[in-house]
């Protein structure tokens, strides 16, 4: 037979925690927490890789709204990133992290706190590179056609980003082509200059990545030389009273249409280099005529020498072999 205390012990403490466990029912319900939306909204990283193969991370700058990102020097500054993003706790960020983005100040991002408030970020591509500086070697000579050198530092051998134009009197400026350079390396250009323009004054400007400008000058430019110079009867035999005609083609002709006007024609025959002194017509259609005399003396002309109306060097024309101009009764 069991003994009534014990009995009464066990079902007096059953009693007790089936009390104990309703009373903790009743009172979980008043016992929730109330959290508060997170109110944080800021950019806390802004990486992007170099494109190198290690892959390197280049961390920008952020001061108040505004994304300071810089390329390293002496690198091709790309159209586009693809930045790392990491911000405040339980915010979003749009565009979002990894996105492809133009590398431009016209890009912005907005980070949305938890609690729905809003901050903008404008990114502001920055560069490393020190500013290119350049002088113009050989400033009394620059001819049309011919060359022009800018020794300088910190040059960047890309066409794409590095451009020379020379600039006239009245603001006009005319780009040396890329596709023109002879050499560019970071210490220097050499390039040509082109045809296009007239004699006279040039300023010479050089562009990096369309916001870095240096300028030097007036220096002036002078005329090509003559070229495409072309003596029709080479080879052939004219008779006294006939014309050598000789056509003046090409783009520097036009250089030297007024020399041409009141000139003269030296020919000197072979093997003594005599003299015969001709006047030259004027040019039409970019033909001039020598007319030889009735009493020119006969021979085979080795060169040509053309004088203005002054006595001043124009042009001399050398018969290659076998193609002396033969004159005959």
């Amino acid at each position: 037979m069991k003994p009534k205390f014990k009995i009464f012990t066990i079902t007096f403490f059953r009693t007790l925690l089936l009390c104990a466990c309703g009373t903790l029912l009743f009172l979980i319900p008043s016992c929730k927490k109330e959290y508060t939306p997170f109110p944080y909204a800021a950019i806390e990283r802004f990486e992007v890789s170099d494109g190198s193969t290690a892959a390197t991370k280049l961390k920008a700058i952020i001061e108040g709204d505004e994304i300071y990102f810089s390329w390293p020097p002496f690198v091709t500054v790309p159209d586009s990133i693809s930045p790392e993003i990491t911000v405040s706790d339980r915010a979003t960020v749009s565009p979002v992290s990894g996105t492809k983005v133009a590398f431009k100040e016209s890009t912005e991002y907005t980070v949305t706190a938890q609690d729905g408030t809003v901050r903008k970020y404008t990114l502001k591509p920055a560069s490393n590179e020190p500013i290119p500086t350049f002088n113009l070697r050989s400033v009394i000579n620059l001819r049309l056609g011919g060359q022009i050198v800018l020794d300088g530092e910190y040059l960047i051998a890309d066409t794409n980003r590095t451009k020379v134009y020379l600039v006239d009197q009245n603001k006009k400026q005319t780009q040396v082509p890329g596709n023109s350079f002879l050499t560019l390396n970071s210490a220097m250009i050499q390039g040509i200059i082109p045809l296009t323009i007239d004699t006279g004054l040039y300023s010479v400007r050089l562009v990096t990545d369309a916001n870095k400008v240096k300028t030097q000058g007036p220096f002036r430019v002078i005329r090509p030389f003559l070229t495409g110079v072309v003596v029709n009867d080479a080879g052939k035999s004219v008779k006294r009273g006939n014309s050598i005609t000789v056509s003046l083609t090409g783009p520097t002709a036009k250089f030297y249409d007024n020399d041409f006007k009141g000139s003269t024609a030296i020919l000197y025959l072979m093997p003594n280099y005599d003299e015969i002194r001709i006047p030259v017509t004027i040019p039409v259609n970019g033909t001039l005529n020598i007319v030889l005399p009735v009493t020119a003396q006969l021979g085979k002309i080795g060169s040509i020498y053309f004088e203005d109306k002054n006595g001043n060097y124009i042009y001399s024309w050398e018969a290659p072999a076998q193609s002396e101009v033969t004159i005959v009764p």
